[in-house]
């Protein structure tokens, strides 16, 4: 009896995309996201059969990596004092504190309460003849960057030949996970000087892992 042997055809397919998206301030800063996806498949063998005594090959893997820095954030002041009438406005700089101290160092985790040192920030100088009005914040847009991301998604599947409803009929088994790794994801923090909750961060900027499964039958 002639034996049909498994020759595996196994691809790697490889694509990358880097992009990089202007923010509000007219683009002198910039968030960057690095996204990746690939594809590692095995051919089908017509020996891949239900029932056969061949060991079944691999399925396929497929995923997307995405890698992105944060928002860059405007920190604002709502400010019922200003002498030209305008409340919302920009945070006044302390003056006592670099750019790299805006934000409070280590891990999102660690400062989900104090995503920012308030230190840093103050109150705009009066100016007004009344003694209470005030000036403009001297603060610029896009300061500080919020959470960055970093995200997986994943796809796994697997086909296997089957001679049922008919002949070259297959089955295709799928299992898909969103946020494989479940990495917490989290949005940006309350920006605003005058909240109470001023640099709280409050949500997720991505759900936990979710996964679904899927059989396909194809004749």
């Amino acid at each position: 009896m002639a034996r049909t042997s498994i020759r595996p055809r196994q691809t790697m397919r490889s694509h990358s995309e880097t992009k990089i998206l202007p923010v509000s301030d007219g683009g002198a800063r910039a968030s960057t996201a690095l996204i990746d996806s690939f594809l590692a498949e095995h051919g089908i063998s017509p020996a891949r059969q239900l029932g056969s005594n061949e060991h079944f090959w691999g399925g396929d893997l497929a995923g997307v990596v995405t890698i992105q820095s944060g928002t860059a954030l405007t920190i604002a002041d709502t400010n019922a004092t200003n002498v030209f009438g305008i409340s919302e406005d920009r945070a006044q700089l302390s003056g006592t504190c670099s750019k790299s101290q805006l934000a409070k160092a280590g891990s999102v985790e660690s400062k989900l309460n104090n995503y920012f040192n308030a230190s840093c920030f103050a109150n705009p100088p009066v100016v007004g003849a009344d003694g209470v009005g005030t000036a403009f914040g001297d603060s610029a847009t896009g300061i500080v960057d919020g959470p960055g991301q970093a995200n997986l998604d994943l796809a796994l599947s697997k086909t296997v030949m089957v001679n049922w409803p008919i002949e070259r009929s297959s089955f295709q088994f799928r299992a898909e996970f969103f946020n494989a790794l479940n990495h917490p994801q989290f949005a940006n923090p309350d920006s605003n000087f005058t909240s109470p909750t001023f640099g709280v961060i409050s949500s997720t900027a991505v759900n936990a892992r979710v996964g679904q499964l899927a059989v396909r039958l194809a004749f």
